[in-house]
């Protein structure tokens, strides 16, 4: 059984039955041959045919010594062809006597082993009717018997019957053995088919199980017709077919996307290609069950089973790709369209640096035409000189990491000019890994460059500023942990950095305050929004610093990094504002308790505040005029437009002074003095405006009365003036007798002109001395009050509140300067008041300008500037005071009156040769030319009627001359006065 397992088909079964007949064969055939070759020796009667038997019996065992090198099919035919050979010539030469004829047994033997049954027959029937033919021959004579085989001889003789034994024995011996060979193998050969069967079953097991697990479609068609034979459970799944049945009736045509004739005839011009030219791998459109058309990778290869012809087919799901690939070439679209539109420089070059791509940024960068003119160029003629060696000593690091990143260099245009470059270089390698191309992003980084030097120096500056800072300054993570903390923070809460990393510096906020600011921390920080709470830090030394504590979110690039804050320490401010609370608590008691009317509005004129001064004088109560409009309460409808004016005039921000009538709640009229100023917030916006309003009523009675007198005055001037020309009419026609009287009378015209205008400025002196010395009197009276409730004040809080006196005593300071102020302005008015009609007192005439100045402060402050400029040289000056004062007045008032808006007055005084010079000189208008002589004429005046008397400046020349005097005047339109008020000393 151990040759058995060789015998693999029928084909090596034969084989061994061929190869065991010729070995066999040739023994019995060499055994019989011997024998006849024998028994004709010893009858001497040999013939042509043992030349015959020699060839078989020679081609026999040649063929049996080399049967191993021939063919099956031919070992077969030579056999066959050598049995019939011998058996045909030994019955043509001794007929029935033959003993050779046995082997035509033979023939129908071998030939069914390896020819097919028809040939086989046809074979074994040329035998017989050959056979027959000889016989045929023999009958009628044509061939004769060798002599010495008479038949009735030749077989009653023992040699041809043993003869025939032999050849009958070797026969049935080859017969024997072969059948028994070849059922033996047969039968070896069904084992090992049964044994081979049992493997295919497995292998066939095997290979459905494969054939149904493959993630991919796998079904099997007929190569000429395209019918299924066979498909795998994925197939099944991915066409939607419900059982293989199904599929088995189906073709290729009915599971692609169109069924129709030119799909047909594609789908058989694959499958040509497949069983002639070898697998074919290809797309192709397929349709499920339920019509839906998917893409599908399609790989078929001819193969044969059974004997026919199949086309095995390898099927996958390709729509995810083919949607991959659509949308990667929308991506390399997008690709080509960022390269051409990035704004960095692109390009692709050989390893040598020769360009074989340039985008177009990159050409615009280096001042070329267009991207074609420099493929070709080399990328390193580009570079300065030691921007090359930079990036060559950098070649084999690059090429070995595969890239760098943020490479700089100097690169070079076309035209000569140089710019900073930052490089991305990558090398790209071909299937073997070796290095093929560089490409490279060209980014121009000059201005970042700029950036980055200002960046740094901004840096450097914050760094400073930081430390620097009367801020803290603080800053966290996300998560609300401090990360970084500048000195000033240290000092404000009294903790090391250190300690107030991440959550520490809670620990450092005061108690009461603690929770409060946590929680609203921890809501800022889950939330990103802004912080700003005012809280307090206790130190370790028990001493409380106030902060305003303020944290904004850091967002870069819409990424949260955490907040930046501040901490300003507010421990001064809210003691100030506590101090400006008990301020305005003091305020409110001045303004509720001065003798002044007050009233506040804002910027439409509604009351905001009125003090009890108001209520008493007006009769109006607080609540019946707060949140009015005051002008429309208190004033007479046709003269409202003067306060609209005035109220805009302090939206500008003016300070102005002003008279105006009210109506009290009970219909009495009464004149006010307004001194009007615009109120500010701490931002220095107008808010409003407050009037401080004293009662002039009296004043304005008294001035009327002079004005009646005045008026009165010169109705009798005039009068006696008139009496003066009769008389001088008179005097005319009686010229001749009273022309030596003339110089007399012209001198006592002037005597008495002199003396009208001395009796006008004696009156209005009187007048003015009176009101002065009554206004200096009820003013004085508050004045003393005030200083000595200051000066008790501050007595009371040096014994009962030392702590407040230093914090009070500021304010103590303002009131003590307030009351002095005052209390000068009073001193002026007596001086200009003062009745002495002497000449020679002593004056302190710098002190004489001061107290005027000091008069006219108000119409002076905010809007002109005044620059004193006094001699230090020792005099005396005698004079009238009050004249004096009234002169300097004088002078100082029209060149204040001269300046419109914005001005100056210069003041300058010096002493010459006994003589002392006053200088006035203002940037008022001017006066022009033609008025300049006339301005020391009595009444004589530019101002608008009601504005002016015109007999200022004659008053103020005859004072002067009064004193040995004189008054010089300078003028330019435009550009100013200026006047010189020259004195004799004595």
């Amino acid at each position: 059984m151990k040759d058995l397992s060789k015998l693999h088909s029928i084909e090596s079964v034969k084989e061994k039955v061929i190869n065991t007949s010729l070995v066999v064969s040739s023994i019995v055939g060499a055994l019989a041959y011997s024998t006849s070759f024998i028994s004709r020796f010893q009858t001497s009667n040999f013939n042509i045919s043992i030349v015959f038997e020699t060839i078989v019996i020679l081609s026999l065992i040649i063929v049996t010594i080399r049967r191993n090198t021939i063919e099956n099919s031919i070992k077969a035919y030579i056999m066959v062809s050598l049995i019939l050979f011998l058996s045909l010539t030994d019955a043509y030469f001794y007929g029935l006597l033959s003993s050779t004829r046995v082997y035509l047994v033979l023939v129908p033997l071998y030939s069914i082993i390896y020819f097919p049954f028809i040939r086989s027959l046809i074979l074994y029937t040329v035998a017989i009717i050959g056979f027959i033919i000889i016989g045929y021959l023999h009958h009628n004579g044509v061939l004769h018997l060798p002599r010495g085989y008479e038949p009735s001889v030749y077989i009653l003789k023992m040699y041809p019957w043993l003869v025939n034994a032999i050849h009958i024995s070797a026969v049935g011996l080859v017969i024997l053995y072969v059948t028994r060979k070849f059922f033996r193998d047969f039968l070896g050969l069904i084992d090992y088919l049964k044994d081979q069967n049992n493997i295919i079953s497995e292998n066939e097991r095997n290979y459905r199980e494969i054939f149904n697990s493959t993630t991919e479609a796998i079904f099997i068609h007929n190569a000429s017709n395209g019918q299924i034979y066979d498909v795998n459970d994925v197939m099944l799944r991915m066409y939607g077919l419900e059982s293989k049945e199904e599929a088995l009736g189906l073709s290729v045509s009915d599971i692609s996307a169109n069924n129709d004739i030119k799909t047909q005839e594609k789908a058989q011009s694959l499958i040509r290609k497949a069983v002639e030219e070898g697998p074919q791998v290809f797309e192709w459109e397929s349709k499920r069950k339920n019509g839906e058309l998917f893409y599908s990778e399609i790989s078929l290869k001819s193969t044969e089973i059974g004997g026919e012809g199949r086309v095995l087919a390898v099927l996958r799901d390709i729509s995810d790709r083919k949607k991959m690939e659509h949308k990667i070439q929308e991506s390399e679209e997008r690709y080509r369209i960022l390269v051409e539109t990035s704004q960095d420089g692109i390009s692709l070059m050989d390893m040598s640096g020769v360009m074989l791509f340039v985008n177009s940024r990159k050409a615009q960068m280096l001042k070329a035409k267009e991207s074609i003119d420099l493929v070709g160029q080399n990328a390193f003629n580009y570079l300065t000189k030691e921007s090359i060696a930079k990036v060559t000593s950098l070649m084999p690091r690059i090429i070995e990491d595969g890239f760098m990143n943020s490479l700089e260099a100097d690169v070079r245009r076309n035209d000569g000019s140089t710019f900073q470059a930052e490089f991305n270089v990558t090398i790209l390698k071909d299937s073997s890994g070796q290095p093929k191309y560089m490409m490279d992003t060209m980014r121009d980084i000059t201005e970042r460059k700029m950036s980055e030097k200002a960046l740094v120096e901004s840096q450097q500056l914050f760094q400073t500023l930081s430390q620097m800072s009367p801020v803290g300054i603080f800053r966290t993570n996300p998560k609300g942990h401090y990360t970084y903390l500048n000195p000033r923070w240290s000092e404000l809460s009294g903790l090391s950095p250190e300690e107030a990393l991440a959550d520490g510096w809670i620990l450092s906020i005061h108690p009461d305050d603690r929770e409060s600011i946590e929680k609203k921390w921890r809501i800022c920080i889950a939330e990103r929004t802004k912080f700003r709470e005012e809280f307090r830090y206790l130190k370790k030394d028990g001493s409380v610093t106030w902060v305003m504590g303020i944290a904004v979110p850091d967002f870069v690039n819409n990424e949260f990094k955490g907040f930046i804050g501040t901490n300003t320490n507010v421990t001064k401010r809210n003691l100030a504002e506590q101090a400006l609370r008990q301020s305005e608590e003091k305020y409110r008691t001045l303004m509720e308790n001065v003798n002044e009317v007050i009233m506040m509005v804002d910027n439409d004129d509604r009351v905001l505040f009125v003090n009890k001064k108001f209520t008493e004088t007006l009769g109006f109560t607080a609540d019946e005029i707060i949140g009015k409009t005051g002008y429309q309460v208190l004033i007479d409808p046709k003269f409202q437009d003067q306060i609209i004016r005035e109220n805009k005039r302090r939206l500008k921000g003016d300070i102005s002074q002003y008279e105006v009538t009210f109506t009290s709640k009970s219909g009495k009229e009464i004149d006010f003095l307004v001194s009007g100023a615009p109120i500010k917030d701490t931002n220095g916006k107008i808010v409003g405006s407050i009037g401080a309003m004293m009662d002039i009523t009296e004043r304005n009675k008294t001035a009327k009365e002079l004005e009646q007198y005045k008026n009165h005055l010169e109705f009798l001037v005039k009068e006696r003036t008139e009496e003066l020309e009769t008389i001088n009419e008179e005097l005319k026609s009686a010229n001749e007798e009273l022309y030596s009287q003339r110089e007399e009378l012209e001198a006592t015209l002037n005597k008495l002109q002199s003396a009208q205008r001395h009796l006008v400025h004696s009156e209005k002196m009187a007048s003015l001395g009176v009101l002065a010395a009554g206004v200096a009197h009820e003013i004085n009276n508050p004045l003393n009050f005030i200083r000595g409730g200051a000066a008790a004040l501050e007595d009371l809080l040096k014994e009962n509140a030392v702590d407040m006196a230093n914090e009070v005593s500021p304010l103590l300071d303002i009131i003590n300067e307030g009351v002095n102020r005052a209390a000068q302005i009073i001193t002026g008015l007596n001086h200009y008041s003062r009745k002495n009609d002497k000449l020679s007192t002593n004056c302190n005439a710098h002190t004489i300008i001061d107290n005027c100045i000091l008069i006219l402060n108000n119409q002076i402050k905010n809007r002109i500037a005044i620059d004193k400029r006094y001699t230090a040289k020792p005099f005396t000056l005698k004079c009238n005071e009050g004249k004096m004062h009234q002169a300097i007045l004088n002078l100082l008032s029209n060149a204040i009156q001269s300046i419109e808006k914005q001005g100056e007055i210069s003041i300058q005084t010096s002493v010459d040769n006994h003589n002392f010079t006053i200088a006035i000189i203002d940037s008022g208008c001017g006066i022009s030319q033609d008025n300049l002589p006339k301005i020391l004429d009595p009444f004589f005046t530019t101002k608008d009627p009601g504005e002016g008397t015109g007999l200022g400046l004659s008053i103020t020349q005859n004072i002067i001359e009064e004193h040995g005097g004189s008054l010089e005047f300078d003028s330019e339109v435009g550009k100013g006065t200026k006047v010189y008020v020259n004195l004799p000393l004595k």
